[in-house]
Formats: C-alpha cells, structure tokens, sequence
C-alpha cells in the first residue's frame, strides 16, 4: 500500500518514535504521513515542544487521549506542510469531522502507538482507518452488528483467520464512511454498507452501499486496499468525487 517512503525527522523525545512519508502505490497523488509514537512517554510539555496548542476541550481526559490528540495533529501538520499549508492546527466542524484547509481531500485515524494521516491536492473521497485486531471472543460477539449473513459467509470462507477478518470489514467500513461523509454528512451503520469481495493475497476489498446516501445511489460500488500486519489492519477508500 506505502511505497517510497522517506524517514522524517521528529523531535528527539522518546514520545516520538518515528514519521515517514510515502504515496499510494496504486496514485501517487494520494499521499501519506504517518507518525509512531509512546503514550507512556506523554507530558502536557510536549506540546509547546511540538507548537502545538493544549487541546482546552481535553483538559479533563486521560493523558492516553491526549497524547493521540498530539500525535494525530503532529502528523496531520507535517502532511499539510508538504503541500505548503504551514502551521496547520486541525479543528473540527459541529459534527466533529476534520476541517481540512481548503484544496485538501483527507482522512485521519489514530491507534495506539501510530497515527496516519492520507491527503490529497486533488479532489477525491478519501477515508483511512487503522485498527488493533480484536479478539476471537469479541469478535464472535460483535459479528452480528457488524455484518451481514452474506458477508460472514464470506469472513468463514477467505484465507483469514474470523477475528482478523471481522477486524478488517468494520475498518473497510470506517473507512468508507470517512470517504463519503463530506459529501453526503448522512450518518451510516454498518448494514447500509457490505463487504462484496476480499482478496487478503492483493490486499484488495470491494464494497457496495446497501442504500442510497445523497448524492451516492446505492448498488455503487467502492474498491479498498488494505494491509495486515501482525495485529494491526490499515485500510484505504480513495475513490473519484
């Protein structure tokens, strides 16, 4: 999925582990930041050592929660940077989505330990995710409310193992919701979403809306990437507006 990436320089604080850049193999033109980094190794100083603002709305949260707020907007500056847009600080809008700088196509996601920003200067629906591999136990669980009978049909059936697959479809789902929110800002669950196919040898997955969501007619039909590694998944919508 990442290819040509270069090593970024980051602050020599053991909070920052590492930042490259790299572009999508199958588009240049959608490019990537992604920052790893050590919630355990998080101070309130960091962020006047990044230039950052103290998030006011975060005062009372966690420290885990902010040191992803720090990470996700160290990563998402330095994304901007690259397209000459300096000392961005990303805000949100009432809904809570990203506001972008204007002329930006993007998409943010967080976990622990890495945040991953994919940006383009082009006009596209763009939605990453990242996401820890559940357990099997969860995993049966959830699998209701996250799937179709026709889509655990085939989760059982792929080259992956249940709790890897059921990982995957609601990251490919999170990430198809990212993609289309700016256009249609329609909240959608996970059953107005399905996953068609799933190539876990290419890292190649398809969706279908189920439904209709202004100005996207259902039966459209989306191509995703996606990438495995150990138990961390990455998945990725980039698709023409």
């Amino acid at each position: 999925m990442f290819c040509a990436q270069q090593p970024v320089a980051v602050p020599d604080q053991p909070f920052f582990s590492s930042m490259s850049v790299s572009h999508w193999c199958v588009l240049p033109q959608v490019r990537f930041c992604e920052l790893r980094f050590n919630s355990a190794h998080f101070s309130d100083d960091l962020f006047a050592l990044s230039q950052l603002p103290a998030p006011s709305h975060l005062n009372r949260s966690v420290s885990k929660r902010r040191a992803h707020w720090l990470a996700s907007r160290y990563a998402v500056r330095h994304a901007m940077a690259t397209c000459g847009i300096d000392d961005v600080v990303l805000g949100n809008h009432a809904d809570r989505s990203p506001r972008w700088p204007t002329g930006i196509s993007a998409s943010l996601s967080h976990t622990e330990g890495r945040a991953l920003v994919v940006y383009s200067e082009e006009p596209r629906l763009l939605g990453i995710d990242v996401e820890q591999k559940m357990s099997l136990s969860t995993a049966e669980e959830v699998a209701d409310t996250l799937v179709s009978a026709s889509e655990l049909s085939l989760l059982r059936y792929c080259r992956l193992d249940f709790a890897s697959a059921l990982t995957l479809t609601f990251s490919l789902k999170e990430s198809l919701y990212k993609a289309v929110w700016p256009r249609c800002q329609q909240l959608m669950d996970f059953h107005q979403a399905e996953v068609i196919e799933l190539d876990s040898r290419r890292g190649v997955a398809r969706l279908r809306l189920c439904e209709s969501l202004t100005p996207f007619v259902g039966g459209r039909t989306f191509i995703a990437a996606f990438q495995i590694q150990e138990a961390e998944i990455t998945t990725l919508v980039a698709a023409p507006v």
